[in-house]
């Protein structure tokens, strides 16, 4: 909030107020059967101050959303520098992405069990904004993977192609958490993850 007036800031922390309160009705009703009623209620504001800041319920959905990327592709970018070989990136890479939907489970059941009927009226714009997104968290996992080749640690693939496999298994892991598991860590499948992926990543030695 650095640089901001107090009126910029009182309504930057109302808004997530609402968003916080809406993240708690999400997860408690669905998305569909929420209502903009209910997160006024659990925001303990008026209905029409909700609107004041957004237009409708799919509105704060997708900036909730949003926000959940967004957090996620820098947590991505502040783990990576935390490393300076590519196999220790990718490991806490795969663990920070584990531990933050871990973290914040119930929203995204929510996105997983509903996905059908939601998608179904995503507008294009929302939609080509979230690929977007896809395709720079790609962009950073392949970084990664032209590291390792350079290190000579990772066969000479295409590193877009090996980026998106590696997302395609934790994408997979967190999918079934999320479906099925009851009281299981989904952090704790970070080990078996970077295995499966190294075991047909990393170059034969000799």
């Amino acid at each position: 909030m650095t640089g901001l007036n107090r009126k910029e800031r009182e309504r930057l922390a109302r808004k997530r107020e609402i968003l916080a309160a809406a993240e708690r009705v999400f997860a408690q009703k669905g998305f569909h059967s929420a209502t903009v009623d209910e997160i006024a209620n659990q925001a303990e504001l008026a209905k029409g101050t909700i609107y004041l800041y957004f237009k409708n319920k799919r509105d704060i959905f997708y900036t909730l959303v949003d926000e959940k990327v967004d957090s996620l592709m820098e947590l991505a970018k502040a783990e990576i520098k935390r490393e300076a070989q590519s196999i220790e990136q990718l490991k806490r890479l795969v663990k920070s992405q584990l531990e933050f939907f871990q973290n914040n489970r119930d929203f995204f059941r929510i996105t997983i069990s509903e996905q059908t009927r939601f998608e179904l009226g995503i507008k294009d714009e929302f939609r080509k904004r979230m690929m977007q997104k896809h395709l720079k968290y790609t962009n950073i996992v392949a970084r990664i993977i032209q590291r390792g080749i350079e290190e000579k640690v990772f066969k000479p693939l295409e590193p877009r192609k090996v980026a998106s496999a590696l997302i395609g298994i934790v994408n997979g892991f967190t999918f079934q958490w999320l479906r099925n598991a009851q009281g299981e860590s989904l952090v704790s499948n970070a080990g078996l993850i970077i295995e499966l992926f190294m075991e047909g990543a990393r170059r034969p030695e000799g």
